[in-house]
């Protein structure tokens, strides 16, 4: 499904009932304002011993469908 992240379309999956929203580094780097980097975060999964540095950063307008 294609989802617009500020002026950037991507390809991506929708979980309408997660609590948060990710988006790579090269998606962030590629918006004209990308919003503040409001803190350091560790992600971890639930299935591996295995994690990846982000950032939460905040707000973020999505746009879905019609892209």
């Amino acid at each position: 499904m294609k989802v617009q992240v500020g002026v950037v379309v991507v390809k991506a999956v929708v979980d309408s009932a997660a609590e948060v929203s990710i988006i790579s580094d090269r998606v962030y780097k590629f918006m004209k304002c990308p919003p503040p980097k409001l803190c350091d975060a560790k992600l971890f999964t639930t299935d591996r011993k295995m994690s990846m540095q982000g950032s939460v950063v905040g707000p973020v307008k999505l746009r879905i469908g019609s892209c």
